[in-house]
């Protein structure tokens, strides 16, 4: 075998290395993506509120993120989703503004797309029913929660009157039965409620009572 033809021959093998090596990459990154969608195909809602954005996961490895305008569903992005294996996240890359979204995977229950998502099996229909100032043991003189349209503020007793010292969104954990309070822009949440009753709420050992 003269010079060329092995160097020709050394061409051809290093090239079908590398092919099989990207074909290995491919075929790893395809099984994450159908696993990942295995666990997580359906319908997600925005803070477990079945009136907010809610994303579709389908099982054919796509997706749809859509928004609530007057009673019907409006497209806001889709596309499909990939495996990035360097941030070990999944990519779901929107076909409308090539943009991409970075995904985790599910934790508790919750899928992390740029907010808190939750299965719409354990959402609720909206945040309605907790409007309302929400003060600990009852005492108009105590630190209260004012809970509206899905935001809440958190108002510390202060000489004669109250203070504003906190505010965010309210986000409901259907798997844990759980009124979490976040706070902008933190990751985990200011405050944990759970439900007692119509007109009592509980945050550890404190309770909170709804005042008319």
């Amino acid at each position: 075998m003269n010079r060329l033809a092995r160097m020709i021959l050394s061409f051809l093998l290093a090239l079908a290395f590398i092919s099989l090596t990207l074909a290995g990459c491919s075929s790893g990154d395809t099984a994450k993506v159908e696993r990942f969608v295995s666990n997580t195909a359906g319908t997600w809602h925005r803070y477990g509120n079945l009136q907010d954005e809610k994303l579709e996961i389908r099982v054919d490895g796509t997706w749809i993120h859509q928004s609530p305008d007057k009673g019907q569903w409006t497209p806001i992005a889709k596309g499909k989703i990939e495996y990035d294996a360097e941030y070990k996240k999944y990519e779901f890359v929107d076909e409308l503004s090539n943009r991409v979204y970075m995904v985790e995977p599910v934790k508790n229950g919750v899928l992390s797309y740029g907010y808190g998502y939750h299965r719409a099996g354990v959402s609720i229909d909206g945040f309605a029913q907790y409007d309302g100032s929400w003060y600990q043991n009852s005492g108009n003189d105590a630190d209260y929660f004012l809970f509206e349209a899905g935001k809440w503020k958190f108002f510390q007793a202060q000489g004669m009157g109250h203070v504003s010292v906190n505010s965010g969104y309210l986000e409901w954990d259907g798997d844990k039965n759980e009124l979490l309070a976040y706070e902008y822009p933190n990751l985990e949440p200011f405050a944990k409620f759970t439900i007692e009753s119509t007109n009592e709420l509980k945050k550890g050992r404190e309770s909170f009572i709804l005042q008319p």
